[in-house]
């Protein structure tokens, strides 16, 4: 467990890693899209009890959304893989 998104990339560097993984709550994911160059988001098709809605990023401009892939079955949902415009990044 770490105390802020910062603390986590540094450890992550310091360890050779090059890629985080945040699992939310909704709090966590706000405060790290902001160092987020990649996002993977899975959309499910309806409201489920307890979810936790991402934070608006689409709007922005500063994605491209490069892969959307949907399954289905019982509970349809899609995995979509945004990349951020180098541009865009605040950390």
């Amino acid at each position: 467990r770490v105390a802020s998104v910062l603390e986590a990339i540094e450890i992550a560097r310091e360890n050779g890693q090059t890629e985080l993984v945040v699992c939310g709550g909704g709090a966590a994911y706000a405060a790290a899209i902001s160092a987020a160059e990649k996002l993977v988001i899975t959309r499910v098709d309806r409201l489920l009890s307890g979810g936790v809605r991402f934070p608006p990023f689409e709007q922005d401009g500063s994605w491209r959304l490069k892969k959307r892939e949907v399954r289905g079955g019982a509970l349809p949902f899609s995995i979509e893989v945004y990349w951020r415009n180098r541009a865009d990044l605040t950390i």
